[in-house]
């Protein structure tokens, strides 16, 4: 269906019921903290602690730019996987550090070293 075509009624009126549904549980939810845990061998299967969750399939490092670079900077210096002064520099020191999208978790992981 493209953009121009027409939503038929009824369709239209059930995604609004579910919109309108899922809504009022978000507003009336009591949210609660459960417990806090490390991901990696507490949590996610598979995961070990150099592992830094991608917002999709991993790239080659070249590949990653603006947000997506720092962020993954940002966390390996937060994780300790690198020194603040690599950040610095633009440099992730390429001892241990695996890009993993977090997708395939469950799934054979193909992980590559940045």
């Amino acid at each position: 269906m493209t953009t121009t075509e027409q939503v038929p009624a009824e369709v239209d009126q059930r995604r609004r019921d579910a919109n309108a549904e899922a809504l009022r549980r978000i507003v009336n939810a009591e949210p609660a903290l459960i417990d806090v845990a490390a991901a990696a061998g507490d949590v996610v299967p598979g995961m070990d602690p150099q592992a830094i969750l991608t917002s999709g399939a991993p790239l080659d490092w070249p590949g990653y730019t603006g947000g997506q670079r720092r962020t993954i900077l940002y966390s390996a210096i937060y994780e300790g996987l690198a020194l603040p002064v690599a950040f610095a520099t633009g440099v992730v020191i390429t001892w241990s550090i695996r890009r993993r999208d977090p997708s395939r978790y469950g799934r054979l992981l193909e992980e590559q070293v940045i």
